[in-house]
């Protein structure tokens, strides 16, 4: 659909001025997070020609577009974004700073002007909900780098060993006894609970 001069609506189809306001339902291949989502979308407004049936589409129709994919893919909406950040007392760029963001970018996501990833959605949901992932962020922000890989290195320049990911522990399991027993203990801080005292790699290697 064009305007002509006298800003009557032209299909671009046909050249009539047959053009109406119409709310069809309607098939869309939508891009995101490196994949083409195709979803059906109810109620979406667009333009039909009554002459020859051809559909176009105006800026009206992406908000439409933006909540069914959104339902698709379980993403948080727009106004929940807002609210939890308003329950948590922060301002944009309050929030912004905490989880490593632009202001313009939360901005651009709470007037409905994007779609978030499915990375950065359950990241805002761990920020809403657990008290100690705002906290350790708090950290990060601060420039506390140590967050989420303290470990105690008795030589500096030891190589990095495997995770093991139920324990959260540097295993010896994959390596030989000899190569093994040479290595000192580890532990990844997930929880930023304090460290326990470690066994040696011996006694890791032969509980694993």
């Amino acid at each position: 659909m064009t305007m002509n001069q006298q800003s009557q609506p032209v299909c671009v189809a046909c050249g009539q001025f047959h053009v109406q306001s119409a709310t069809v339902d309607w098939t869309v291949d939508v891009p995101h997070d490196g994949r083409t989502h195709t979803i059906l979308v109810h109620a979406v407004p667009a333009f039909r020609c009554a002459s020859c049936g051809d559909l176009s589409f105006g800026p009206e129709s992406q908000p439409v577009i933006r909540a069914a994919m959104r339902r698709h893919l379980g993403l948080l909406e727009p106004r929940l974004v807002r609210a939890n950040r308003k329950r948590l007392g922060l301002n944009q760029s309050q929030l912004a700073e905490l989880v490593g963001c632009s202001a313009e970018w939360l901005s651009r996501l709470e007037k409905d002007r994007l779609i978030q990833s499915r990375v950065h959605d359950r990241f805002l949901r761990l920020v809403f909900e657990h008290h100690v992932v705002r906290r350790d962020l708090a950290r990060l922000a601060a420039g506390d780098s140590t967050i989420g890989i303290e470990c105690r290195l008795p030589n500096a320049a030891m190589p990095v060993l495997p995770l093991e990911p139920d324990f959260g522990v540097y295993s010896s399991r994959r390596f030989t006894a000899e190569r093994s027993s040479s290595l000192p203990a580890l532990r990844f801080s997930t929880r930023g609970e304090p460290f326990a005292p470690l066994a040696s790699t011996n006694e890791l290697g032969q509980a694993a």
